[in-house]
């Protein structure tokens, strides 16, 4: 049997009624929006309705802030093209909150470069502790040692903590992520890398700056950098870039011979 159409010729889009724009709390908007039109067919989409359909970059029509991001077009029986766009956006300003989390680790290095065998742990040739041997003024092993206690006969390594950070925000400035990608491999004192904070800064939380809790860590040498800037990802989101980040935090410090320092965040 033939379809039999009445009323509205459904020639344009027609934004269905229930759309929401969403603010994720870090400053990103999101939204869906289902359009309704008429295709003309059976089984295919006619190439004026993908023509029409929101694309990648277009403007939000009920919030400018935010512009297409993807678009999926679907055809139905009845001659209904079922349009589905999604969007997304900045609530204020060219850049999102950067959103953060942490992992704690321990990883096993020699027990020789302790930061504090010389003083405490194994001594140095010529003037020993513990039972350490050295030999042409490397260490050794250490031997059993009565005096020594703890003994620590056998002791080869120790578990030397870490603190790893990963985190993203979203911009609609493409320098924000060209200048971090010049800052890959640097080092910082105060997780400002290229200009930007990235540990954190969403105000108060409990009575607490959110980005306090990084600054209670045990700095064990504070001569030298303790974050490193190790990871990098950017991500294109219709007009939005995406960037994603690795913070390698080392208790003892990056060796500043090796490691340069990202000098945006000094004295910062």
């Amino acid at each position: 049997m033939a379809r039999v159409s009445k009323g509205n010729p459904l020639t344009s889009l027609i934004l269905q009624p229930g759309w929401t724009i969403e603010e994720d709390g870090f400053g990103l908007l999101t939204s869906r929006l289902v359009f309704v039109t008429g295709h003309g067919s059976d089984t295919d989409a006619s190439p004026l309705i993908l023509e029409d359909a929101p694309k990648r970059g277009d403007a939000h029509p009920k919030d400018t802030r935010l512009t297409c991001h993807r678009t999926t077009v679907t055809c139905n029986a009845n001659g209904l093209a079922v349009i589905t766009s999604e969007y997304i956006g900045i609530a204020s300003g060219n850049m999102t909150a950067v959103e953060v989390s942490g992992r704690a680790n321990m990883s096993q290095e020699p027990i020789a470069t302790h930061p504090d065998f010389v003083s405490r742990i194994g001594g140095q040739d010529g003037a020993p502790l513990n039972g350490a041997q050295f030999s042409n003024g490397a260490f050794v092993r250490f031997a059993y040692d009565p005096d020594a206690s703890p003994n620590k006969e056998g002791v080869r390594s120790y578990l030397n903590p870490g603190f790893g950070v990963s985190g993203h925000f979203y911009t609609s400035d493409i320098t924000a992520a060209q200048k971090l990608k010049d800052s890959l491999g640097k080092t910082s004192g105060s997780g400002i890398f290229a200009g930007i904070q990235l540990l954190g800064g969403l105000g108060s939380i409990n009575g607490q700056t959110s980005d306090s809790w990084y600054g209670n860590w045990t700095v064990k040498n504070k001569e030298y950098d303790q974050l490193l800037l190790s990871g990098l990802a950017i991500d294109f989101f219709g007009t939005l870039v995406k960037v994603s980040y690795d913070i390698t935090y080392q208790r003892y410090g990056w060796d500043p011979d090796i490691y340069d320092r990202d000098v945006s965040g000094v004295g910062a």
